[in-house]
């Protein structure tokens, strides 16, 4: 199930409009996605306590904003966007929602430092069209205040529907609007409609005592103010003698009533204010008039009333949004024909009763809770995120490149075709450490391998780990790119790189695999030390580098961590797999080592103190003559470390395991992929592992796995996808092994829930649409 955060201010228990379409989106929400809250406090609060939220819930505080600004847009300061930093890096959110457009200093926030996020927003109401409406209705200086707003709201909004979001309208004509002024450089699914929501109900008793017409809504809004005084000045006048004849009253009904707004209300016309039992005073009352002429959450009225088979007079304003017919709706714009239609309704009770039937009807059928909410989570799980689709040059440095062979070279490789198959335009520099031409090109990328200054004669192979490409630094200051991406670390070529993007401010994104020399740190110390990152203090210029990178993307997590220290733009970066790759026939490599259908501990990669072989091995050991029928498969290069393997066979020989016990060697990658579909279970009893790529092999094997927990990121939830124990704990190893065990029976289907989320988050595609939505927060129009 996917993440995600809702954004919105306090609407549990309140009431109002605004409120129960809050309340439509989080019940909707939560019956497809793992939810959590976050709760803005404005203003508002100032001078009551703030609701309690339910469940995993946050809390920030606005501020009102500057005069340059709209008041409809939220302020935040500098404390509260490091909070809110803080939430969204901190949890593993796919998706954030906002409720209305007045969060855009969130949402700006969220892209650039979570370009994976989709962000989604519930526009509900377009503010500048509220502001233009409400001065059209009093030009002049008195009602100067809308006129100001609209201006700032137009230029706020010319900005933000530019962006690359999932933008949501209650009505089509606002989102027409919209898109005709801004949504040509994106495409026409990230401008959506969800229409206003009621929850299906049972129609209560009538209690009425007299026959009466109803006006509701929140008095003290913009929209339901100005309806008041249209009802009053324009619609009563040709009202009057009727109700004054039949002894009938409009009874105006809701919270939040304006002293200034007494002088609109007549003998007939009357103000209630507000009610204990809004659904009964609605079902009491014979007719619903919503005369509205300014846009607003006010339509959804028109649903409140319509569940409950009351027939409705309105306005076209009112009913935006929604696709009624005349035979459930009345629609009348001109004063003397609202009046009539009124009247019609109130003198033909068979008439009216009908057109409440079909509205209830046509209700029940597209505007419920369930109709509509499977429609929203369907609109967000196919949104594209915030990616604007525009294709890119793009300029990737790195140290070693593709036929060179290693893991890294192939993962760089295999992001770099995926991101020309998706239409950008990848250029590759790397050092010619190969016999093979300065440019190439293939599967759709261009390479240019270049001289390096430390290779002097040139010699190939070279595999020295230090280069330096002083040609670099002019191909990228004049080359034109429109973003350069650095693989793997910070190193004398990409440090050319950095400044070539600085003086020609093209923006710049670190890839980071890992931010220290893991491989010699080992070597000299036996092991990578917990406090390793803590206790390295980079110089002066790896800082200034790192400061000033447009993005960095790192693949575990206490990396991620460290860098955060010098960059709020950081992100996790998945180290992905080739689908295909396990997609096709493999053979059962067990027949070949006399394997039947004994239960198989997995331990797949090289014999070394770092793998932890000898973990695995000393824990089956413990739990060998409870097992008796499994066997211990080591598959991997065994003469890495020959003094590590002569200890691990003494303790085989000692324990008369030699049976088994396997070492396979170097074996081809089809053997490999072999044992990983035909084991039981994969140890991996690691003392030291970024990124946890051998568990995403597992899952989308079909095999679940026992992890060390010192694995980075841990992707794996103890009886769910698989099993961890505490690292270099043997004790804790055994029992684990003996639980994999007596769960064998389950442990398919734990691997399956592991597969789901390789499918979902850890793909070349996947990590591409991580790439494209951070070239969409940084790479300039």
């Amino acid at each position: 199930m996917y993440n995600l955060l809702y954004v919105d201010l306090p609407f549990i228990g309140e009431k109002g409009g605004d409120k129960n379409r809050s309340n439509f989106l989080w019940n909707a929400l939560q019956k497809q996605f793992n939810c959590s809250l976050l709760l803005v406090k404005t203003h508002q609060y100032i001078d009551k306590p703030f609701p309690q939220a339910p469940g995993k819930s946050y809390r920030l505080i606005a501020e009102r904003s500057n005069s340059v600004k709209s008041d409809s847009i939220f302020h935040y300061n500098p404390q509260q966007l490091v909070k809110f930093r803080e939430i969204i890096t901190s949890n593993n959110f796919d998706y954030i929602f906002f409720r209305f457009t007045s969060h855009a200093e969130l949402m700006d926030e969220a892209a650039k430092c979570c370009p994976r996020l989709k962000i989604i927003v519930d526009v509900d109401m377009l503010f500048s069209r509220i502001a233009d409406l409400s001065w059209g209705q009093s030009p002049g200086f008195r009602n100067r205040y809308y006129f100001v707003e609209r201006l700032k709201l137009k230029r706020f909004e010319s900005i933000l529907f530019t962006k690359p979001y999932l933008f949501l309208f209650s009505n089509s004509y606002e989102r027409d609007l919209i898109y005709q002024r801004y949504g040509r450089d994106l495409p026409q699914e990230n401008y959506g409609i969800l229409p206003n929501t009621v929850q299906n109900m049972e129609i209560p008793e009538s209690t009425k005592k007299e026959r009466s017409i109803l006006f509701f809504g929140t008095l003290n809004s913009v929209a339901n103010s100005d309806a008041v005084v249209h009802l009053s000045e324009n619609i009563y006048p040709y009202l009057e003698s009727y109700l004054q004849k039949e002894n009938l009253n409009i009874y105006v009904v809701g919270k939040g009533p304006l002293d200034e707004m007494n002088k609109y209300y007549k003998e007939h016309l009357k103000l209630v204010g507000p009610v204990d039992d809004i659904i009964q005073v609605i079902v009491d009352s014979e007719l619903i008039v919503l005369p509205i002429r300014i846009a607003s959450g006010t339509r959804t009225r028109i649903l409140e009333a319509g569940i409950l088979a009351k027939p409705i007079v309105t306005t076209t304003i009112g009913a935006e949004g929604f696709n009624f017919n005349p035979e459930e709706l009345i629609i009348e714009d001109d004063a003397r024909k609202f009046a009539e239609e009124v009247i019609r309704l109130m003198e033909n009770k068979e008439s009216a009763e009908t057109l409440g039937r079909n509205l209830r009807a046509k209700c029940q059928a597209e505007y419920t809770w369930e109709a509509v909410g499977q429609n929203l989570c369907r609109m967000i799980k196919e949104s594209t995120g915030n990616n604007d689709g525009r294709k890119n040059k793009i300029a990737i440095v790195t140290n070693r490149f593709y036929p060179e062979v290693g893991g890294a070279e192939t993962n760089i490789y295999f992001q770099a075709k995926e991101l020309a198959n998706r239409g950008h335009s990848v250029t590759v520099f790397c050092p010619k450490r190969i016999d093979r031409p300065k440019r190439e090109k293939y599967d759709g990328i261009e390479v240019r391998r270049m001289d390096d200054v430390f290779n002097k004669p040139p010699t190939f192979p070279n595999i020295k780990a230090a280069t330096l490409c002083p040609s670099l630094l002019p191909e990228l200051l004049f080359g034109k790119f429109d973003v350069v991406m650095m693989f793997p670390a910070y190193n004398y070529n990409n440090l050319l790189a950095f400044m070539a993007g600085k003086l020609s401010g093209k923006p710049m994104i670190l890839c980071s695999f890992d931010y220290l020399d893991y491989a010699t740190i080992i070597k000299t110390e036996g092991k990578v030390p917990k406090d390793a990152l803590e206790r390295n203090k980079p110089r002066f210029h790896h800082e200034f580098f790192m400061r000033n990178m447009d993005f960095i993307f790192a693949i575990a997590n206490k990396e991620i961590d460290l860098y955060r220290k010098y960059n709020n733009h950081v992100g996790y970066s998945p180290v992905p797999i080739l689908l295909k790759e396990y997609e096709k026939e493999i053979d059962n490599p067990r027949k070949a080592y006399n394997i039947d259908t004994e239960f198989v501990f997995l331990s797949l990669g090289r014999i070394s103190n770092i793998k932890g072989q000898d973990l695995a091995l000393k824990a089956f050991v413990k739990v060998s003559q409870e097992i008796a029928e499994a066997k211990l498969v080591f598959v991997g290069r065994s003469d890495y470390e020959p003094q590590l393997l002569e200890e691990m066979k003494a303790i085989i020989t000692a324990n008369n395991l030699t049976e088994r016990v396997i070492f396979t060697g170097m074996v081809e990658r089809d053997e490999v992929l072999g044992w990983l579909k035909y084991s039981d279970i994969h140890i991996i009893p690691v003392r030291f592992m970024n990124s946890g790529a051998v568990v995403v092999e597992s899952w989308i094997s079909g095999i679940p796995v026992i992890q060390s927990d010192i694995v980075d990121p841990n992707l794996v939830v103890e009886d769910v996808n698989g099993f961890l124990f505490e690292s270099e704990n043997i004790e804790e190893l055994s029992e684990k092994m003996i639980k994999s065990y007596r769960n064998r029976a389950t442990l398919k289907e734990m691997a399956g829930v592991g597969e789901q989320l390789v499918r979902e988050k850890y793909t070349y595609e996947y990590l591409c649409e991580l790439y494209e939505s951070a070239f969409s927060a940084i790479v300039k129009k």
